[in-house]
C-alpha cells in the first residue's frame, strides 16, 4: 500500500476523528514545560534564584546589574528581549552591546560588553533634570524616569556619561532602563536577564560603600568614563587578565546633534546682555535714543529667551523647568533669564512713562536718565549671572570640550563682541559728529576687537590638537578637521570681515569721510552675527560625548 494513502493504526473501536483529537493533545516540549510550570510542578526558585536575589536590599545596599564578561558572546539577545518586552519603538534601545579589542598582536584580545543603565548611586541624570523627572528608589536604588513629568529638554542625555537616556522623538520625552522593576516586584527576572542564553546578566545586591569607593575606570570597566563622577553600580567581572585595549569604535568619531534652537538662544541672549552692558551711556543722550534703544533691547531679549522653547519635546509643560533649582544648573539658568525678561520689560516701559501725562495721569517727576542707567546696569548684572549659569550648564556635563574656561571665553566673548557692535550701530544713528559719541564708539570698538582676536586665537588652537592623540580635545579637533574644515575657515572669515569693516567705520568717523555710516556698520554686524552663529554651531557639533566603550 502507498505510505502516503495508508491510514495510521487505530486502537480497537477508535474512529478517525478520535485519532486526530488524541493526536492534537500531544504537546511540544515547550508546551509540556509551560503546562507543568503553570501547574506548579516546576520549582521556580531553582530556575530564578541564580538570576535575581531572593531578599530585598538592606540599609546602605541596592540592586545592580552583574555582568559576567566571560559568558557574554555579544549575541544581543538581551537587546532584543529588552526591546520586545518593554514595547520600544523600532529604532529605540535601552540596552547596547560594545566591543573591546587588544592593542598587541602578541596578545590578541576581544571582549563583548552588554550595557544598560547603571543605576548610579549619584546619578547625573537625576541631579541635572530641571523638572525632577527622575527618582531613585530608596529601597532598591533603581533610578526611574517619570515620563509624565518630562518636558523633553534632553539635558539628561548630555549629563549622563554612559549615554543611557534615549530621546523618543515621537513621544517628545526621554526614556531609559528601569531594571524592569515591575517584574522584580513579582519575583520575575528583568527582560535582559531572562533573554541571555548564557546567564551573563544577573541582578545582585551590592554595598553602596563599595560602589562609592571605585575611583578609576579599571575598578569599573576599562575604557569607560571614570566611575568617580556618577558612581555606577554595575559590576563587570572576568577571570581573564585584561591587556591594553581600545574600544572597537575609537576611530569612529562623528559629529553630534546641532541643537539649533539652543544655538540661536545662546547667541541671541548673550548679544542682548551685551547690549545692556555697553549701552549705559545712552541715558546721557537725548530721550529719543532711550525710547528706541531700550524698546529694541527689551523685545530682542524676550525673543531670544523664548527661542529655547523650540528645543523642547513637550513645550506646553515648559513651566516645570524651574522645579530643579536646588541642584540643576539648567533650572538656575532658566530662572536667571526669567528675571532678566521681567527686568528688561520694565526697563522697556520707562522711557514712555512721561507720555502718560498727556492723558492726565498723575505721573511723578522722575530723574529719568539716572533711573534708566540704574535699570540698564541692573539688567546687565542679572544677564551676566544668567550667562554664567549657561557656562555651568555645559561645564557640568563633564565633556572636556565644554569645560568652563573654554565655554566662558566663547559665551562672554559673544556677549562683548555682539553687544559692542550693536551699541555702536545705534550710536551711529544719533549725533554722529558729537565727541561723546566718538569716544563711546572707540571704546566699544577696542574692547570688542580685542576679545574677538583672543576668541579667534583660542578657536584656531583646536586644530593643532589633531596630531596629539593624548589630548582630551583630540576627538573634537579631528571632527572639526574632517567634517567642518571649510565651515571653520568661513567662520573665521566672517569674523575677520566684520572686524575690518568696523575698523573702516571708525576711520571714516574720525576722518569725516562719511556722512551715513549706518549701512556699513550694519553689514559689519551681520558678518559678526554669522560668524558667532557658526562658532556656536561647531560648539555642539564637534563635542565628543561620553559613553560606554565600543558600540557595535
Amino acid at each position: 500500500m502507498d505510505p502516503i494513502t495508508e491510514l495510521p493504526p487505530f486502537k480497537d473501536g477508535q474512529e478517525l476523528i478520535d485519532f486526530f483529537l488524541e493526536e492534537q493533545q500531544d504537546l511540544t516540549a515547550i508546551d509540556r514545560f509551560s503546562k507543568l510550570h503553570d501547574q506548579g510542578f516546576v520549582d521556580k526558585k531553582s530556575i530564578y534564584s541564580e538570576l535575581i536575589p531572593s531578599t530585598k536590599p538592606a540599609e546602605n545596599q541596592q540592586l545592580s546589574f552583574e555582568v559576567d564578561l566571560d559568558a557574554c558572546t555579544g549575541c544581543k539577545a538581551c537587546v532584543t528581549g529588552c526591546h520586545s518586552l518593554n514595547g520600544l519603538d523600532d529604532e529605540e534601545t535601552w540596552r547596547d552591546v560594545g566591543l573591546l579589542l587588544g592593542l598587541s598582536k602578541d596578545e590578541p584580545y576581544q571582549q563583548t560588553i552588554t550595557t544598560a543603565c547603571h543605576h548610579c548611586t549619584d546619578p547625573a541624570c537625576l541631579s541635572g533634570c530641571p523638572t525632577l523627572a527622575y527618582e531613585k528608589d530608596p529601597e532598591t536604588g533603581i533610578v526611574r524616569h517619570l515620563d509624565d513629568q518630562c518636558i523633553g529638554c534632553q539635558y539628561c542625555v548630555l549629563k549622563c556619561p554612559y549615554d543611557v537616556p534615549k530621546y523618543n522623538e515621537s513621544l517628545g520625552i526621554v526614556r531609559k532602563c528601569d531594571m524592569c522593576h515591575q517584574r522584580l516586584e513579582s519575583n520575575e527576572a528583568p527582560a535582559c536577564v531572562q533573554a541571555c542564553p548564557n546567564k551573563a546578566i544577573k541582578i545582585k545586591i551590592v554595598d553602596i560603600e563599595d560602589i562609592n569607593s571605585r575611583k578609576d575606570e579599571l575598578s569599573f570597566l576599562p575604557n569607560a568614563p571614570s566611575p568617580e563622577y556618577t558612581k555606577p553600580s554595575t559590576i563587570y567581572k572576568t577571570t581573564k587578565i585584561i591587556p591594553k585595549i581600545k574600544s572597537a569604535d575609537y576611530k569612529k568619531i562623528k559629529p553630534e546633534h546641532s541643537h539649533l534652537p539652543l544655538v540661536f538662544m545662546l547667541i541671541l541672549t548673550q548679544a542682548s546682555v551685551g547690549c545692556y552692558l555697553f549701552s549705559g551711556s545712552f541715558s546721557l543722550l537725548n530721550s529719543s535714543l532711550w525710547k528706541f534703544a531700550f524698546t529694541f533691547f527689551g523685545i530682542f531679549t524676550l525673543i531670544s529667551i523664548h527661542v529655547a522653547i523650540l528645543h523642547l519635546g513637550r513645550p506646553l509643560y515648559a513651566y516645570r523647568a524651574v522645579l530643579g533649582y536646588k541642584k540643576s544648573w539648567l533650572s538656575r539658568e532658566i530662572i536667571a533669564f526669567g528675571v532678566l525678561a521681567g527686568m528688561s520689560t520694565m526697563l522697556m516701559t520707562l522711557p514712555w512713562i512721561n507720555q502718560l501725562k498727556e492723558f492726565g495721569l498723575p505721573i511723578p517727576n522722575l530723574n529719568m536718565p539716572q533711573l534708566i542707567m540704574m535699570g540698564n546696569y541692573s539688567c546687565a548684572v542679572v544677564g551676566i549671572l544668567a550667562i554664567a549659569c549657561s557656562v555651568m550648564v555645559y561645564h557640568d556635563t563633564k565633556r572636556s570640550f565644554w569645560n568652563w574656561k573654554s565655554a566662558s571665553l566663547k559665551f562672554f566673548g559673544t556677549m562683548i563682541i555682539l553687544g559692542s557692535s550693536i551699541s555702536n550701530l545705534i550710536l551711529l544713528s544719533y549725533l554722529t559728529q558729537d565727541e561723546f559719541i566718538k569716544i563711546a564708539f572707540v571704546l566699544n570698538f577696542l574692547v570688542g576687537s580685542v576679545i574677538l582676536i583672543i576668541k579667534l586665537k583660542h578657536e584656531s588652537s583646536l586644530l593643532s590638537l589633531c596630531d596629539q592623540s593624548n589630548s582630551v580635545n583630540h576627538g573634537s579637533a579631528v571632527v572639526t578637521k574632517e567634517y567642518f574644515h571649510q565651515f571653520f575657515k568661513i567662520r573665521h572669515a566672517m569674523a575677520f570681515l566684520g572686524g575690518m569693516i568696523n575698523l573702516c567705520v571708525l576711520a571714516s568717523l574720525f576722518s569725516g569721510g562719511g556722512t551715513n555710516l549706518i549701512p556699513l556698520g550694519a553689514i559689519a554686524l551681520i558678518f559678526l552675527f554669522i560668524g558667532e552663529f557658526m562658532e556656536r554651531y561647531l560648539f555642539f557639533k564637534t563635542v565628543i560625548k561620553l559613553k560606554m566603550p565600543g558600540g557595535i
